[in-house]
């Protein structure tokens, strides 16, 4: 079974993560706002289909990303936060993501946004 959601799209890291003047990382509001509301509807969606996950289970992460124009952008900048609001949503650990593709797309008429694909993997002893 595959589980898509389509998100808004995510902010960069490095917008998303900041230092306080003693050094600590924190997240921003920007950053928590999104992972809220990211978590959510991917759990919603998830709960809807009956979609879940196990602490045994290997993962395949989809992250495709539709930017209305081809301006320089890291795309890898844009998938830590969507990648650790889906494993919250779904109960998994980022850590059983064996398969992970990130994918730059174009659209000419709607506005940026990105879609999650989650699938579990078939192990192979």
């Amino acid at each position: 079974m595959t589980l898509t959601v389509v998100l808004d799209m995510p902010p960069s890291t490095n917008s998303v993560y900041k230092r306080s003047r003693n050094g600590r990382m924190y997240m921003t509001d920007a950053g928590t706002s999104f992972k809220a509301i990211t978590t959510a509807r991917v759990k919603n969606t998830a709960q809807l289909l009956g979609y879940r996950f196990t602490k045994k289970d290997r993962i395949e992460f989809t992250l495709r990303l539709w930017f209305a124009n081809r301006n320089r952008c890291d795309i890898d900048n844009r998938v830590k936060l969507v990648e650790d609001a889906t494993a919250a949503a779904l109960g998994f650990d980022d850590t059983q993501i064996d398969r992970l593709t990130v994918e730059r797309r174009s659209t000419e008429t709607d506005p940026p946004y990105c879609m999650v694909i989650v699938r579990k993997l078939e192990v192979t002893k």
